[in-house]
């Protein structure tokens, strides 16, 4: 199966932006990234007012769990952001909507791991919490009419995140359903849109969970754009994604 498309912004979904990922990318995307904060409310949250586009473009919306300074805390703090991810994931898409789609949706944490940075790498007493509330949480607050399934946003070579998420899992963490990786190539939103570099974008710990997507560009054109992604091109791991995500519609 070929590449497919997609981007993320950290503002809220709008028809230039859209018409700027397909321009940068060369196709529509079809799939497009927002936020979910699990500690407070910001502008760059998803609110339901996008949910009219969504559907209209016929996009699948990746949900990304944004609590980035936090993400090196505790079992106690993952477990207390994600029950807010939950919330705010079914509150503003709406079960209803959410249920007609699927029993099962994804969900990435956001870990930026930035060295000296306000927003570390990743814990695995955190993602432990974190990823066990995530599945547990989401059944409860539907009725268990659905399951939110953990994976990880997180740069390539950011071992440091990547053997805590193996460490966790041996200690009885949800396992990851997917990763989405974040490495790009120098001036990468002025080149052709790359091909997919399985060596370029593979973490070094066997993480035990596939590479789904590939943000291979961020803030493109000049850092009021979009970020551009690519879904991995193998046909069983593109439906993985697709198929646990859901259309907002009104």
């Amino acid at each position: 199966m070929a590449t497919r498309a997609a981007a993320d912004t950290s503002v809220r979904l709008t028809r230039p932006l859209f018409e700027l990922a397909a321009q940068l990318m060369g196709e529509p995307p079809v799939a497009w990234g927002r936020y979910f904060n699990g500690f407070h409310t910001t502008a760059a949250e998803y609110q339901p007012r996008e949910a009219g586009l969504f559907e209209g473009l016929g996009l699948k919306l990746i949900p990304v769990a944004q609590q980035t300074p936090k993400v090196n805390r505790t079992f106690a703090d993952g477990a207390a952001n994600a029950a807010l991810n939950v919330y705010k994931f079914i509150s503003r898409i709406g079960l209803d909507v959410l249920a007609a789609q699927g029993d099962e949706f994804l969900m990435f944490l956001d870990v930026e791991g930035e060295q000296g940075g306000s927003n570390p790498s990743m814990s695995s007493d955190y993602y432990l919490g974190w990823s066990k509330t995530l599945v547990a949480s989401s059944r409860e607050q539907s009725a268990n009419k659905l399951t939110i399934l953990p994976a990880v946003y997180a740069r390539a070579k950011d071992d440091v995140t990547w053997n805590a998420l193996v460490a966790a899992q041996n200690n009885g963490a949800e396992k990851c359903r997917g990763v989405w990786i974040t490495r790009q190539h120098f001036d990468a939103c002025t080149k052709p849109r790359p091909q997919w570099e399985t060596a370029f974008i593979t973490p070094g710990p066997a993480i035990g969970c596939p590479v789904m997507l590939w943000q291979y560009a961020i803030d493109c054109p000049d850092g009021n754009g979009v970020d551009a992604d690519l879904l991995n091109p193998d046909a069983d791991v593109q439906t993985a994604l697709l198929a646990r995500l859901v259309t907002p519609n009104v």
